[in-house]
């Protein structure tokens, strides 16, 4: 915790003892600290702490709240203050996406069809999650959650997420120093992208440069220069693989005809 002042550390501190039995350990230190709290060796709760320049933690704490009882219940305790801020949320069992698909590739469609209902739940609350990417898709059997919001909010000015899954839409924009907005159709591309790049292991933007920039990154998105399906692909995923190329409108309806086509004939 060497990156919080005193009076956040002591916050933190006060929050964590306040569980009996609990113990944590640091998982990142980038923007803010993010931590996961061990209670009897279980994992039981994350903890995001920064300064109150960190607009993520307040962003993901009040997103959540809109998202439905399965979200809202993993809200535990939230502290503001002149320190900075803490939030305490419910760990979400399972394994990031890519980890889940490498096990049981045959799961593709089921996990397809509930990342979808996933994210059109999401959406119908009025929010955009803003940096959808295999490790914040939460698997657990053929059930799929969506974790860290901090990204999240309202349609509006785009918020940031990783490069690889950025719409080529946003990177153009993006490029030419324009505002670039966040809405549905980012989103789709965002969720597309994961289970492209979960089924090939690796994220699906194809780079030439060996140490590419940021702005290298963002012309190879924005040209749609996108990985192929494996050689010895099915059908669902080279029409997976198809769909990272569609127009922004396309994208949730083209997904949708993708299950149906294919659930059918598993």
């Amino acid at each position: 915790m060497g990156r919080l002042g005193v009076g956040l550390r002591a916050d933190v501190q006060a929050m964590v003892s306040q569980i009996p039995g609990a113990s944590m350990s640091v998982l990142s230190e980038r923007r803010a600290l993010v931590g996961k709290i061990m209670v009897n060796r279980e994992e039981r709760f994350v903890l995001k702490a920064g300064a109150s320049s960190v607009e993520s933690i307040a962003r993901e704490w009040k997103t959540i709240s809109k998202l439905g009882d399965a979200q809202n219940r993993r809200r535990v305790a939230f502290r503001d203050s002149r320190n900075g801020r803490v939030a305490l949320l419910r760990w979400v069992d399972g394994e990031d996406l890519s980890s889940a698909l490498r096990r049981h590739p045959e799961r593709l469609l089921p996990l397809l069809a509930a990342a979808r209902a996933e994210l059109v739940d999401t959406h119908h609350s009025g929010a955009f999650h803003g940096d959808i990417q295999p490790a914040h898709l939460r698997v657990r059997g053929t059930r799929i959650r969506l974790i860290d919001f901090g990204e999240a909010g309202n349609a509006g000015l785009y918020g940031g997420g990783l490069v690889y899954y950025a719409a080529p839409e946003n990177a153009a924009m993006l490029l030419e120093n324009e505002r670039a907005t966040r809405g549905p159709e980012e989103d789709w591309h965002a969720l597309i992208a994961s289970f492209a790049a979960a089924t090939i292991g690796a994220h699906p933007v194809t780079l030439t440069a060996t140490h590419p920039s940021f702005r290298d990154k963002m012309l190879a998105v924005r040209r749609r220069s996108f990985a192929p399906p494996p050689a010895q692909s099915t059908p669902e995923v080279r029409a997976l693989f198809g769909l990272l190329s569609v127009e922004p409108e396309d994208r949730q309806p083209g997904l949708a005809s993708l299950l149906a086509r294919y659930e059918r004939t598993s």
